[in-house]
């Protein structure tokens, strides 16, 4: 019997090896098989995934009720992100423990595929407490996962996909919440069904602090029901904060200040030497900033000055670390040095209500390039803006700005930049209006843009260092109504201005330097001892031609006064002129 099982077994054998097959079919089906399996572990993957976000926003759910229910207000809001897409967000609450909420997806197109059966769309329920999933109508059913929530729908039958073509957009996928938005004061959950789950974002009694030692600071002094917290009716009876927080180097935010609303001002050293102190909100009722208020906040870069200012004090700023800075209209005085020493200062914009910027208001902002100015600007004291770095200037009102006075013997406006913006255009051909009655000291130090400059009738005085060092200055055309040309007010401006046309059938006084010999102090080349104009071999000073003889025919000179004898000394330089042709 072995022997002929053996034998029926070699045969069998040797047909197999003796003729060719063909196994390609074989293989295919199971590469399909294969691929099947894979795409059916794919599915199971997403679907357990699917499950885990559902039973997530069922306990996110319970939480939310529970929240509205403790009175629970919301603390932040982050975004949950897959793939550069946000599929959900992460709520954290004051009390209640933090949450993540997942919201649907839009679906995808199906894949190009073959001529295949219909489609099934899978099927979820929740049995004995784990999810189920299905494949085949609810034949057969494979365990997922824990369910943490109430039985599960059955899913519906797919519609028959179409051969060899793109399946339809998939509808957006399943989820207990539709969406979660939120504005300054709530948050909004809006449910599948249209049920909308609103939550605040703040204590409605009490003060949420986000640096808990100003929050000690402030029920040290201000809780008056001693509750250990501080509501906003306590926060909105203080007066004045007074210097509570000075010198606290631990305190880093100070946003609720906003809800003092009962205090009027800043007072003087109220936050002085909080190197910490990054972020603080100004209340909007304050009207002043008081002397050292914010003076050593090394971290505070950015702040925002309430419109209904009217002053910023001494030392107000000083030493801080801002960026920029917005001057409301309302401001009428910046007061001496109230931004000194702000070496991160890059930028000012100063609003049409300031009159007076005080002594060394902005010395040694070493970063600051650039200055806006308001329409109001009456004088700037001594060295404002000394040991600064500013190339631009913007004006919007010429005359305004030529009426500016330029206090001390040593104000170095230089540092008022090179480029001067009118309007929004740059001042190359510049014309001084006839509203004009004086160009005031300094009104267009180093402005090296200007190239041209055509003052018009009216005016009478030209200050002291008006156009000094505008090195490409070419043109100067002076009316007969000026009576004054002061010291230094076109001096230094190098060889390029050549042709200044002086229209005075009266001699201005002028100016023209002490001449120190070389046994006396250097001090007489301050620029108080500078002549009206720099001297060089291209220069022609033209007059009228009827009053060119007067002009020349003086023989002596007043040194360091303002003279009409002084023309003695630019007699080389002026030619006659006829102005009629």
């Amino acid at each position: 019997m072995k022997k002929i099982l053996l034998s029926v077994v070699l045969a069998t054998t040797l047909a197999l090896t003796s003729c060719q097959f063909d196994d390609s079919a074989l293989w295919s089906k199971l590469d399909e098989y294969g691929q099947s399996i894979k795409d059916h572990e794919q599915r199971i993957s997403a679907l357990e995934e699917l499950c885990k976000q559902m039973n997530t926003n069922i306990e996110a759910l319970q939480t939310l009720v529970d929240a509205l229910e403790k009175r629970d207000y919301v603390t932040n809001v982050s975004e949950v992100r897959s793939n550069g897409e946000v599929i959900g967000y992460t709520i954290s609450f004051a009390y209640s423990d933090t949450i993540t909420i997942y919201h649907g997806q839009d679906g995808k197109d199906g894949a190009n595929g073959a001529d295949g059966k219909d489609g099934i769309t899978p099927q979820l329920k929740i049995e004995n407490d784990y999810w189920y999933v299905s494949y085949d109508n609810g034949a057969t059913w494979v365990q997922l996962g824990k369910a943490t929530g109430e039985d599960g729908k059955d899913g519906q039958d797919g519609n028959d996909g179409a051969d060899g073509s793109d399946g339809a957009d998939g509808e957006d996928g399943d989820s207990i919440f539709k969406s979660v938005t939120q504005d300054d004061e709530y948050v909004y959950f809006n449910l599948a069904d249209g049920t909308m789950i609103t939550l605040p974002k703040h204590d409605k009694e009490n003060i949420q602090f986000e640096d808990l030692q100003v929050k000690a600071i402030c029920c040290k002094n201000w809780d008056t029901n001693n509750d250990g917290e501080l509501s906003y009716a306590e926060a909105a009876a203080v007066e004045t904060i007074g210097t509570k927080f000075k010198g606290n180097t631990d305190i880093i935010a100070f946003t609720e200040l906003k809800y003092f609303t009962g205090i009027t001002e800043i007072p003087a050293n109220a936050f002085n030497g909080c190197t910490a102190l990054w972020k603080v909100k100004i209340p909007e009722q304050i009207t002043s900033i008081g002397t050292y208020a914010f003076k050593g906040t090394k971290n505070l870069t950015n702040i925002t000055i309430p419109n209904q200012m009217t002053s910023i004090g001494e030392y107000a700023f000083s030493n801080s670390s801002i960026t920029n800075i917005f001057i409301p209209d309302n401001i009428i005085l910046i007061e001496n040095r109230a931004f000194e020493s702000c070496t991160s200062l890059t930028s000012i914009t100063i609003g049409n209500g300031v009159t007076l910027i005080g002594e060394y208001a902005f010395y040694g902002c070493s970063s600051l390039k650039s200055v806006a100015f308001g329409r109001s600007i009456i004088s700037f004291k001594a060295n404002c803006f000394y040991s600064c770095n500013i190339d631009t200037v913007r004006i919007s009102d010429i005359t305004a700005w030529c009426q500016n006075s330029f206090d001390g013997t040593e104000s170095h406006p230089s540092q008022l930049g090179s480029n001067l913006y009118i309007n929004g255009e740059l001042a190359t051909n510049l014309v001084i209006p006839q509203s004009v009655s004086s160009i005031a000291p300094f009104a267009f130090y180093n402005c090296d843009n200007i190239e041209n400059v055509t003052i018009s009738e009216g005016v009478v005085t030209i200050g002291t260092s008006a156009f000094e060092e505008c090195s490409n200055l070419v043109t100067v055309d002076i009316p007969n109504s000026v009576f004054t040309i002061e010291k230094a007010a076109f001096y230094d401006s190098g060889a390029q201005l050549k042709n200044v046309y002086c229209k005075a059938t009266i001699p201005p006084t002028i100016f023209y330097y002490y001449e120190a010999k070389s046994s006396y102090s250097s001090d007489y080349l301050l620029y108080s001892d500078k002549a009206s104009f720099y001297l060089h071999s291209n220069l022609k000073i033209f007059v009228p031609r009827d009053s060119y003889n007067q002009y020349i025919s003086y023989t002596t000179y007043e040194h360091s006064v303002l003279s009409q004898t002084n023309w003695s000394k630019y007699k080389s330089y002026v030619q006659p002129y006829n102005f009629q042709e």
